[in-house]
């Protein structure tokens, strides 16, 4: 699996869970708080955010566990 490949994976499951988050949240608390895109999209935001580089870290030790049995200390580390 290419670079390209699962920095673009990485990037649309970010984008994916900021949009699954961020409406979420902010339908959630449409009834109680009159700014709730206020929370809303913070929240998204940081769901997004977090998930970007894990997906990446997590893609490349299955990568590595796939390919030769185990990850490098490098990447288990970083993980």
């Amino acid at each position: 699996m290419g670079n390209w490949i699962k920095r673009l994976g990485s990037l649309l499951v970010g984008v994916l869970s900021f949009l699954a988050v961020g409406i979420s949240v902010t339908e959630a608390l449409e009834p109680y708080v009159w700014p709730s895109a206020m929370l809303g999209l913070p929240a998204g935001l940081i769901a997004g955010t977090a998930l970007l580089p894990l997906t990446y870290l997590g893609l490349t030790y299955w990568e590595e566990r796939t390919a030769t049995g185990t990850a490098s200390p490098e990447t288990s580390r970083r993980l």
